[in-house]
């Protein structure tokens, strides 16, 4: 079944569109929204959430780096780099990878795994929508339709 996105009824699950002769990606607005949860390591379930600041973004083909800040915490000064990623059928589990340059102690590590998941919903929760659509056109992974 081909889809379209003009005044398609059609509910089934699809990756992409045919639009001016092309096959392109999905666009977050044309598929019902993810609802993300954070993959987090066992030993980091129980360390309190530290707030970041995400400095900037780096596309990667199925991810993106993030540099982030913790202000006011100095021990978390070489805890900056992490790489994001998707995972799921619906692409919705998001995995925050660090790639720290000198070892954080895995006490204060998962409370930053946490606090960069917090800033990308808050602040960059379109760059997400965007990286799940794109993976999903990679890998051929169908998204739910927006319910209009």
């Amino acid at each position: 079944m081909e889809h379209t996105n003009e005044g398609a009824v059609d509910k089934t699950p699809f990756f992409g569109v045919h639009e001016g002769g092309i096959f392109r990606p999905l666009r977050p607005e044309e598929v019902a929204a993810a609802t993300y949860r954070l993959v987090l390591r066992p030993e980091y379930e129980e360390d309190p959430t530290v707030p970041a600041i995400i400095q900037c973004l780096e596309d990667e083909v199925e991810g993106f780096w993030v540099e982030a800040a913790f202000p006011g915490r100095p021990d978390l000064v070489h805890a900056g780099t992490f790489l994001i990623e998707l995972q799921g059928d619906r692409l919705d589990l998001v995995v925050v990878d660090d790639f720290e340059p000198e070892p954080v102690p895995p006490n204060r590590l998962g409370g930053a795994v946490k606090g960069v998941f917090q800033a990308l919903i808050k602040q960059h929760r379109r760059d997400l929508d965007l990286l799940r659509c794109k993976v999903a056109y990679l890998h051929e992974i169908g998204l739910e339709p927006l319910d209009r």
